[in-house]
């Protein structure tokens, strides 16, 4: 077979073509490739913060509940002297009414019933 100028013109231009094609194929999906290595490391990256965070988050919140137990169980203690207060005077109270009850009606205790 026997080309002439325009026929090799244009295999040539299409061997070109078809070079460039592939080649920028190539080069793209390297690109592509680099771009999920980038893609991988960054979201690699953020879970590692995000678990950073987490644990931190975890931290506070044990700290803030280990704070509110302590609190809680102080102001139990508080009120538990204060109604141990209030009972003592209740019953300081109750043995006056009870002096007064006798020194005014002759009224005394009720005797204790023996079985």
């Amino acid at each position: 077979m026997k080309w002439d100028g325009q026929t090799s013109a244009v295999v040539g231009s299409a061997v070109v073509t078809i070079a460039t094609v592939v080649g920028t194929a190539i080069a793209l999906g390297m690109m592509i490739q680099a771009g999920l290595g980038e893609i991988n490391s960054d979201v690699r990256e953020l879970r590692s913060r995000i678990d950073n965070v987490e644990s931190s988050l975890r931290a506070e919140i044990r700290n803030v509940e280990s704070s509110l137990r302590t609190e809680i169980r102080n102001v139990e203690s508080s009120l538990r002297t204060e109604i141990d207060g209030i009972e003592g005077r209740l019953r300081n109270i109750e043995v006056s009414v009870t002096r007064i009850e006798f020194d005014l009606f002759e009224i005394g205790p009720e005797p204790a019933q023996t079985p």
